[in-house]
């Protein structure tokens, strides 16, 4: 099946309708990959496109497009939507119903939409039996009897049933698949070959057509495997059946671009054309002695039958023959004014075919104003597609726009919620404001009372300084006091000493206890007021050594 989309690629290349790949230069480099151009012109064919432009170029009566197109039907040259691909499915097929007969119908399209090879390769069949067929066909006689002429040359003539078109298309095929007859008849035209060690016949001879600019419709491939088939008796889907219409067709294609590239004389066949020539000429003048001799013949049988009659029946013929000739005469007078007649009916006709050229000029005017006026609908319906393309991307626009500014709306929402939010905030900050002023106003009384506090503390350490210094030349003096204390003591213990030795010379001296006993009282009136001054030299000491306890705190 990829082979015969592949064959009807080329031909559809041969006609500058379609080509594999958008390159010119690597054409020839795509027909190898089959399955890549198979899919390629299937998914050509969904838009309808392709079959609109093949039956444009197969018929001169159809037309969809300029002055004489087809105005019923609709056609899309440039379809962006899927309703315009049907439309000119549609158009398409309709056009291949009015001229091939077969009925189609709506479910037909969805094959063709899809682009399945199946349904391509019944479209592109129809078109070849209808159209290309009928034609090839006609030609076919003439072809298979130059191939003969040449052929004949070689002792390898086709065999009669082939040139008669009474053989079925098979053994034409089996004659000529194995390439020995085309090189022949390449050879007998004074083409050379180059080939390299190896090669068989059907490679050189596709070289040679390749090379001498003859269009292909087959590939090396598909031209054995066709031939296997036959061979074979066995037909599978990467083989060519010779029973479908495009196999007969492109087989005759390939002999007519071979018979159209080829010189028309060459030096072999100048013999031959001037054997033919005296032979007929040698016909031609034993036909023109033997019709002379007829008509001797004739007279003489005639003079002889006319001496055997009687003078009556001479007489009875004479008036016969007078009496034709007087009709022949009439005749001739009819006839002149018959002429006559035909004289005035061709000045008639001259006078008509003035006015017909007038009315075609006028015609050619009009169809002139008329392919103006199409081409200006033309240019009325692109920029009419121009401004629904505007339209749309204008509809895009104000959709996008409408979008935006939905999103603009949010984004508002979102402000005054934002910014309800930060007046929320700044209330809130004011009010944290107002505390921290009073917290502050608090603060800077706590800093007036501290600073009070300090000056007073200050004062305070001024007075205590003042109270240091003086407890300082206190504890002076009480170092003083300790040194007198400690003499005190000394004096104390003396004066026990001397109490003692007093008291013994007390007991010593009993004569006198009058005197002893003033002495006595003198001696302890002292020593309680010695008492009585290191007792308050203690307290002054305990006050002095708590004072300096609290200024250390």
């Amino acid at each position: 099946m990829n082979f015969r989309l592949l064959q009807f690629g080329q031909w559809l290349h041969a006609l500058n309708i379609w080509q594999p790949t958008e390159d010119a230069s690597k054409v020839e480099d795509a027909w190898n990959d089959v399955e890549r151009v198979a899919a390629l012109l299937c998914n050509d064919c969904r838009d309808g496109l392709l079959y609109c432009y093949l039956l444009e170029c197969l018929h001169p009566e159809i037309q969809f497009q300029g002055p004489k197109r087809i105005v019923s039907l609709v056609f899309h040259e440039r379809p962006r939507t899927e309703f315009q691909r049907k439309q000119n499915l549609r158009t398409a097929l309709y056009t291949l119903k009015r001229f091939s007969g077969r009925l189609f119908r709506e479910s037909d399209l969805g094959p063709l939409e899809e682009g399945r090879s199946e349904a391509v390769l019944a479209i592109l069949d129809d078109v070849v039996k209808t159209f290309l067929l009928p034609a090839l066909k006609s030609r076919r006689k003439f072809l298979l009897e130059w191939l003969q002429a040449c052929l004949i040359q070689a002792d390898s003539p086709f065999s009669s049933e082939v040139v008669n078109g009474t053989a079925p298309v098979r053994q034409l095929y089996r004659e000529i698949a194995d390439g020995s007859k085309l090189r022949y008849v390449l050879r007998f035209h004074g083409l050379a070959f180059h080939g390299h060690q190896g090669d068989d016949d059907v490679s050189i001879i596709f070289s040679a057509m390749k090379r001498a600019g003859v269009p292909l419709f087959w590939t090396q491939e598909s031209w054995r495997a066709i031939l296997e088939s036959i061979s074979e008796r066995q037909y599978d889907e990467r083989c060519l059946s010779p029973q479908s219409p495009g196999t007969h067709a492109f087989l005759l294609l390939q002999l007519q671009g071979l018979h159209a590239l080829l010189p028309k004389e060459s030096l072999i066949a100048q013999p031959v054309a001037h054997a033919a020539e005296d032979g007929r000429n040698i016909s031609m003048n034993k036909g023109e002695t033997d019709r002379t001799s007829r008509k001797n013949a004739q007279s003489q049988t005639i003079e002889q039958k006319w001496m055997r009659k009687s003078e009556r029946e001479k007489e009875v013929e004479v008036r016969a023959l007078r009496a034709t000739a007087l009709q022949a005469r009439r005749g001739i007078v009819k006839a002149k004014g018959l002429s006559h007649n035909l004289l005035n009916q061709i000045d008639k006709l001259k006078q008509q075919k003035q006015d017909l050229k007038k009315s075609r000029r006028l015609f050619n005017r009009t169809e002139r104003a008329v392919t103006e006026i199409q081409q200006r609908i033309d240019q009325y319906e692109e920029e009419a597609a121009t401004l629904d393309a505007l339209l749309e991307n204008l509809e895009d626009s104000v959709q996008d726009h409408d979008d935006e500014l939905r999103r603009i709306v949010l984004r508002l929402k979102e402000i005054r919620l934002s910014v309800e939010e930060s007046e929320q905030t700044a209330e809130s900050r004011q009010k944290n404001l107002r505390e921290a002023e009073a917290t502050e106003a608090a603060a800077r009384a706590r800093t007036d009372a501290l600073d009070k506090e300090n000056i007073a503390i200050e004062d305070d350490i001024s007075t205590i300084k003042g109270r240091l210094s003086s407890l300082r030349e206190e504890l002076k003096n009480l170092r003083v006091l300790r040194e007198e204390r400690a003499s005190v003591q000394s004096e104390l213990s003396q004066v026990q000493e001397e109490v003692a030795e007093s008291l013994g010379l007390v007991d010593s001296v009993e004569a006198s206890p009058s005197n002893l006993t003033a002495e006595l009282t003198r001696m302890k009136s002292e020593l309680q007021s010695l008492k009585a001054k290191v007792e308050e030299k203690e307290l002054e000491r305990k006050q002095i050594s708590k004072e300096l306890g609290t200024y250390r705190k």
